[in-house]
């Protein structure tokens, strides 16, 4: 994990935190979901939740994720070169928290682990996050 993508989920954590949820720890394949989700995206250069025609629960299936919730923000961004780590995370979050879909998944009571990914698309010069939320079946 890079070290915006653990900001990510840190300032993500302060936030739930701050409306008395619970923490979300990192999974590997939904981490490894996300970054496949962001690569697709890339290659077909269609930002959607549909991209690759799967969806999230598709993904984390095929990362070997065995999921009883999952929830996914996308988002992309442009110009963010000059920021820092921590200025690009807290600026991904707060895009997040105006969008009223988007905070709902931020919220979601029933995840407890989450997965992320931050990838920068040298060809279109836009940075592409994928963020899962998920609770896995017992």
């Amino acid at each position: 994990m890079s070290d915006v993508e653990k900001l990510l989920i840190d300032k993500t954590n302060q936030y739930r935190k701050s409306n008395k949820l619970n923490l979300l720890s990192s999974d590997s394949k939904l981490n490894q979901a996300a970054g496949n989700h962001a690569a697709v995206m890339i290659q077909t250069n269609n930002f959607s939740h549909q991209a690759g025609n799967t969806n999230p629960s598709d993904r984390v299936e095929q990362a070997g994720y065995r999921w009883y919730f999952v929830a996914e923000n996308i988002a992309w961004r442009i110009g963010d070169n000059q920021m820092t780590d921590d200025q690009l995370a807290e600026a991904i979050l707060q895009q997040w928290i105006a969008s009223p879909g988007h905070n709902q998944n931020l919220l979601a009571k029933l995840a407890n682990q989450c997965g992320v990914s931050i990838t920068y698309d040298g060809n279109s010069g836009r940075t592409y996050i994928v963020m899962l939320y998920a609770r896995p079946r017992n």
